[in-house]
């Protein structure tokens, strides 16, 4: 009997073809539960990094002696090369980017994966990745230096601490959370951007060649997740006469260093019209930290403001949730992530290997307010280390 391994594995869609990218959604099956929403197959694959697990097709009534049942009827041909491989081809189909609407929607969460045959570089080119994650950690370098020269711990050690240009987010140091301008250079008002693309943040400037890079990295982004989040929008407003119009709330980095600690289960906040997209600037194993999710919690309603912009929506039930996801991305992958999606970064538990990781927060412009709801749940006020 392998009914262990039904407990607390993802069921994934994925696959490896020459050229192309994969959108790969991830769902676990509580076998407690007797009916799991419908979902057309599930499929099985081994040979898709570590992270495809078994599954089963046509799966109604989730209790393990089905689960068993349906693991045997699959075929060894369905184990090896999945049937329901959603390929992903910028430059000639746009198929993809449905699918990949439909699961954020669904699922609150969505992974774009390279081929691993694709020369590319990934999802994001990595030289861009690399440029960019250059940047961010010189960056953190130099803000730690000002940091330090205050008297003040930059590590964190000493506990959480916050700056316009940087946040500590772990109360034993080592994680942090940089907020930049965003930089996109690349403007379609046939889809509904504004001509008003790229924005500054507060406080101290990036350097010049650190803009240049950022800049390259957040118009690669945006080639591939605005389409995503667009049709994304348009599918909430099908019966609506709002416009779909969106644009980006933030955009920085997250450095996660060795000794970091995994964070509470939280959600980003409370508000529909706030897409999150996580890019790891390098290759990401479970040791260095990556971001763990429960599916579907988007949809909940236990995430209610509590009238303190400076803190996010937790909450002690997310602690007891058995059922979860963290996929493992390599340099350049996307995650895309509902902004009420519960989810945490792991530890990095790594001797000596910081992750760098980027990310944009794009928003509806109706739905989420407009130009005056920035991300300020998560980015209040603070004071500038720009005249240090």
């Amino acid at each position: 009997m392998a009914s262990s391994k039904w407990r607390k594995r993802p069921l994934a869609v994925s696959g490896g073809m020459s050229g192309v990218l994969f959108v790969l959604v991830v769902r676990y099956i509580d076998p407690s539960l007797s009916f799991q929403p419908p979902i057309d197959q599930y499929h099985h694959c081994n040979s898709f990094r570590s992270q495809c697990f078994a599954s089963a097709r046509a799966i109604s009534q989730a209790t393990n002696d089905a689960l068993q049942s349906a693991y045997s009827s699959v075929s060894d041909f369905d184990r090896q090369y999945p049937n329901v491989i959603v390929p992903i081809d910028v430059e000639n189909d746009d198929d993809w980017v449905e699918v990949a609407a439909q699961y954020v929607n669904r699922y609150g969460v969505c992974a774009l994966l390279a081929a691993e045959e694709s020369s590319s570089g990934g999802v994001v080119n990595a030289d861009k990745c690399d440029a960019a994650s250059n940047a961010a950690l010189d960056r953190l370098a130099e803000l730690h230096r000002r940091i330090g020269s205050r008297g003040e711990d930059p590590t964190g050690a000493d506990g959480e601490y916050r700056y316009l240009e940087v946040v500590c987010r772990d109360p034993f140091g080592n994680r942090f959370d940089m907020p930049v301008g965003w930089r996109a250079n690349e403007v379609d008002n046939e889809i509904g951007r504004s001509t008003e693309t790229s924005f500054d943040h507060p406080g101290m400037p990036l350097e010049q060649e650190h803009e240049d890079a950022v800049e390259a990295f957040h118009s690669a982004l945006d080639d591939i997740v605005s389409l995503v989040v667009q049709r994304l929008f348009d599918s909430y407003e099908a019966n609506s006469d709002l416009c779909a119009a969106m644009s980006v709330a933030s955009a920085g980095f997250l450095i996660n260093r060795p000794g970091s600690t995994a964070q509470k289960w939280h959600k980003d906040g409370p508000d529909r019209g706030f897409i999150d997209a996580f890019v790891p600037l390098i290759d990401v194993a479970a040791e260095l930290g990556p971001t763990e999710v429960q599916l579907g919690t988007h949809d909940e309603q236990n995430c209610e403001p509590n009238g303190e912009a400076a803190k996010v929506c937790f909450h002690e039930s997310w602690e007891d949730m058995p059922y979860s996801v963290a996929p493992i991305l390599n340099n350049g992958e996307i995650l895309l992530l509902d902004y009420r999606t519960v989810h945490r970064g792991l530890g990095n538990t790594s001797p000596s290997t910081t992750r760098p990781l980027a990310y944009a927060v794009y928003k509806h412009e109706k739905m989420s307010g407009g130009d005056t709801a920035g991300d300020v749940r998560n980015f209040p006020a603070a004071t500038t280390l720009e005249y240090d």
